[in-house]
């Protein structure tokens, strides 16, 4: 049976202490269950909902109190509600783009979601985009050329009327896949979609993060580094709890 592994952050109901945790899934059938959490913050228990409670796991600071089916009638433990999917790795190098998470291309026109139309007119003329490549990577083995990165411009056809333009990107592997180039390629830009606006948003956490992490692969066509920094500003907090909050979410 296969299993994936998901990293999610809670915070304590009572305190606010961020949670950290993994949940391991099933490909089959998965246990829905909690888990009864002591905080190491204030050291109250508190509930949190989470698949697979006897499988999936923390960090050894905290303590699992007990892992329940069902919640007991009349336990005093607050639910926590709180809950965001986090799955940045700080050392991740390979990426694959989500595209039915939240969308970072919008039509600014229509509103629709440009990141399914770009990846529908590129699988249907991935033959053409397969065939063209063959023909280059062919000459850049004959030529001993290098480059880092193939770059596929493909036109989207919007109900807007206007012209949008999808730029992929995919590593260059010379002689050295069998997979297809559009299944390797990567959304890096959409021609007309406005990035401020679409991120001047009211967003949930978890939509930030899908959005976060669409951003980076952006940025990984143009930079080999990338530095994401939290910034936090709130004047009653000394400068020691400033650098924990920004340990526990960075």
């Amino acid at each position: 049976m296969h299993t994936h592994s998901s990293s999610f952050v809670a915070t304590c109901p009572n305190c606010k202490e961020p949670f950290h945790f993994t949940q391991v899934n099933f490909t089959g059938m998965n246990d829905c269950g909690h888990w009864k959490v002591k905080c190491i913050q204030c050291e109250k228990p508190f509930l949190v909902p989470i698949q697979n409670p006897r499988e999936s796991y923390t960090d050894k600071r905290w303590q699992i109190l007990e892992c329940l089916d069902e919640i007991p009638t009349g336990d005093s433990a607050e639910l926590t509600t709180d809950i965001v999917l986090h799955n940045l790795q700080r050392d991740k190098t390979t990426w694959t783009y989500d595209y039915d998470a939240a969308p970072l291309y919008r039509c600014p026109l229509e509103g629709c979601n440009l990141d399914i139309s770009a990846y529908s007119q590129l699988q249907s003329v991935a033959d053409q985009v397969q065939e063209a490549w063959c023909g280059a990577e062919n000459f850049l083995l004959s030529s001993h050329g290098a480059v880092d990165q193939i770059l596929v411009s493909v036109d989207i056809v919007c109900s807007c009327g206007s012209p949008h333009t999808s730029t992929f990107y995919a590593p260059t592997y010379l002689g050295a896949s069998d997979v297809p180039l559009s299944e390797r390629c990567l959304l890096a830009n959409v021609q007309g979609a406005n990035l401020e606006d679409r991120l001047n948003c009211l967003a949930s956490k978890s939509e930030v993060m899908d959005l976060l992490e669409k951003l980076v692969i952006r940025w990984q066509l143009t930079a080999d580094r990338i530095l994401l920094a939290t910034v936090i500003s709130n004047l009653k907090l000394g400068q020691k709890q400033q650098f924990e909050i920004g340990s526990q979410v960075g």
